[in-house]
């Protein structure tokens, strides 16, 4: 009886796994076809798109400054090297 018991949980165990993968499959499935329909093609000119993307990360850098408004580091003795380095390192 215990070995019949123990095939049975083994058996959940498994049928539990195959579930949850085609619960996955299923969902990336859909998204992907979503995704399809709404699907934006790109700028053919890097330049104006990057014109775009300026306000983006301006709203951005505000809602971050709302959010956290106290630095996270504390200053270092030249003042503005983090504008230098943060986009650089960010870009890489």
């Amino acid at each position: 009886m215990d070995l019949l018991e123990l095939l049975f949980a083994l058996l959940e165990i498994l049928l539990e796994v195959a579930v949850e993968i085609a619960g996955e499959a299923l969902v990336e499935l859909v998204g992907r076809v979503v995704l399809g329909l709404f699907e934006i093609p790109g700028f053919s000119n890097r330049f104006v798109a990057n014109i775009g993307y300026l306000p983006l990360g301006c709203a951005g850098g505000a809602l971050s400054v709302l959010i956290l408004p106290h630095p996270l580091v504390h200053p270092s003795r030249i003042h503005g090297i983090s504008l230098l380095i943060s986009p650089v390192i960010t870009g890489w």
